[in-house]
């Protein structure tokens, strides 16, 4: 979980046309900075006359809040099936925190690679 908040995603964004595109995970304290125009029109698709004054680089939000509530789940999920094997209540409620951990990591997979791609 440290890790996770000291190493954010981020992501670049137009706010002339609200697409935004991954800028990686870096340190919480050291955003990374805006490329040149001719870089940041190729990383948008943008054509050589449109304007890139209007992009920006701010943490991502929803990433942030996938991982802060997916880490919780699998690490009580993990907890709950490797100790209490005997009572079936805690073991069956162990696998659907696991369960849903994972349905979480899917979808930050999903938002970061296939979404802001």
């Amino acid at each position: 979980m440290i890790v996770s908040e000291l190493f954010p995603a981020w992501v670049y964004e137009d706010e002339n046309t609200s697409v935004r595109r991954s800028a990686g995970y870096h340190f919480r304290f050291a955003p990374p900075k805006l490329q040149p125009p001719d870089q940041m029109r190729k990383i948008f698709g943008l054509s050589r006359n449109d304007p890139t004054k209007f992009m920006w680089v701010h943490i991502d939000g929803i990433c942030q809040l996938e991982q802060r509530v997916a880490i919780p789940l699998l690490t009580i999920g993990g907890i709950l099936v490797s100790f209490n094997r005997r009572i079936l209540a805690i073991y069956v409620f162990g696998w659907l925190f696991l369960c849903a951990g994972v349905g979480i990591v899917a979808l930050l997979v999903f938002h970061r690679f296939i979404l802001l791609s």
